[in-house]
């Protein structure tokens, strides 16, 4: 018995955190000021340690003890909720797993780069290239086909480079986004669509004009800003991606000039900056394409007739755990859109890991820029193959 409450006592302290962690996770979605966001960062997690902490002290007595000790009802019911808290955090590990869906995918190609060895020297990088499995200085290139939904026979084989959190700070190297920049670069996609938190450190804007100056695509290169860029200065954010030949989307609706003529591309930056895109002046039947720094709007965008949502802010959640995965995610919906390619609906869902980050810490969660090719349903092929067979 002594052996069975101290196991559910250390599972207990676990569960505990769980109610901590999804306060945190809830509340920094929300559009409080950087000082505020602090705080309540501070006592939550000064809450976790002393939780953690009298579980252990507890934990210790019991184990250090000669006699057995019985065990108080008020333990038990500690103990007992603490279980049944610790199965929340699989549930949640559960759901993430079942949500995030690679099966999406009609092709699938993924490259890896490390910065690691060049970088080796430099004294923004050294520093935490020493601690084991960092992938900070890693970057996933992937290349995905997906169908979609109301995606016009026209436009099938329409290419979207997209990815999103560069958090340009002086912290991270210049370099690494150089390599980030060219990887991008050679995607050649039609379009390039970055969705927010351009920098930290407003100095570092400087290196806008260089590194997003370098991207060209056919069909125009388009951007939302993020919280983060709201703390910093959201204005000379705008203006030098602007400069660089980057389109504005905030807040407004815009045809692409793609060859169907039938894609509408929108963008918001709510709930920080903005109002949410009139997308019901949009004519009906056109498909639909939403740029989002949060995928927290995922609702609102099914129930607009958005059919592909492409958003970032949650870093993939920056730790992933064994089993459970990832475990902070700065969304009301906690780790369940923490990162990765979703189906809500008829709508697909892409939430980005990001490139950087304020953190200068990733394990189990590289960064990542992706290369779509969308292609339209078997219903629509089979149709605009029926025409051209009847021909013949």
């Amino acid at each position: 018995m002594q052996t069975l409450l101290l196991a559910g006592w250390m599972l207990a302290t676990f569960g505990w955190l769980r109610p901590i962690v999804a306060s945190i996770n809830y509340l920094s979605a929300q559009p409080y000021s950087k000082r505020l966001l602090k705080l309540i960062h501070v006592v939550l997690l000064g809450s976790a340690a002393i939780i953690t902490l009298v579980g252990f002290a507890v934990f210790a007595i019991r184990l250090l003890s000669p006699e057995a000790i019985p065990a108080s009802p008020l333990e038990m019911g500690y103990v007992g909720v603490g279980v049944l808290l610790t199965s929340w955090w699989l549930a949640d590990a559960i759901r993430w797993q079942i949500a995030c869906r690679t099966d999406l995918d009609e092709e699938r190609h993924i490259r890896r780069m490390s910065w690691k060895e060049t970088l080796q020297g430099h004294p923004e990088a050294s520093r935490w290239l020493g601690l084991p499995g960092n992938e900070v200085l890693l970057l996933e290139v992937a290349q995905r086909s997906i169908r979609c939904e109301g995606l016009p026979a026209a436009a099938s084989g329409l290419s979207i480079a997209h990815f999103s959190d560069v958090h340009f700070r002086n912290g991270m190297p210049l370099d690494y986004f150089r390599g980030v920049f060219e990887e991008l670069a050679r995607l050649r996609p039609d379009v390039y669509i970055f969705t927010g938190d351009l920098h930290d450190d407003p100095e570092c804007v400087r290196w806008v004009s260089e590194l997003f100056g370098s991207l060209h695509a056919p069909l125009g290169c388009y951007f939302v800003l993020g919280n983060h860029d709201w703390y910093a200065d959201a204005v000379q954010a705008r203006i030098v991606l602007e400069d660089a030949g980057w389109i504005d989307l905030a807040g407004r609706v815009l045809p692409l000039r793609d060859p169907s003529g039938e894609i509408v591309i929108a963008g918001t930056e709510f709930p920080w900056m903005g109002d949410l895109p009139p997308l019901s002046l949009s004519p009906e039947g056109r498909f639909r394409i939403l740029a989002s720094h949060t995928p927290d709007l995922w609702k609102w965008a099914s129930q607009n007739g958005v059919n592909l949502m492409l958003a970032g802010h949650t870093h993939g959640g920056q730790i992933r755990l064994p089993i459970l995965g990832p475990v902070f995610a700065p969304s009301v919906y906690g780790v369940r859109y923490a990162g990765g390619l979703y189906k809500e609906g008829s709508m697909s869902l892409h939430v980005s890991r990001g490139v950087s980050g304020r953190d200068r810490l990733r394990f189990g969660c590289t960064p990542e820029i992706t290369r779509f090719v969308l292609k339209c349903s078997p219903r629509v092929e089979l149709a605009k193959a029926s025409p051209a067979e009847a021909s013949h």
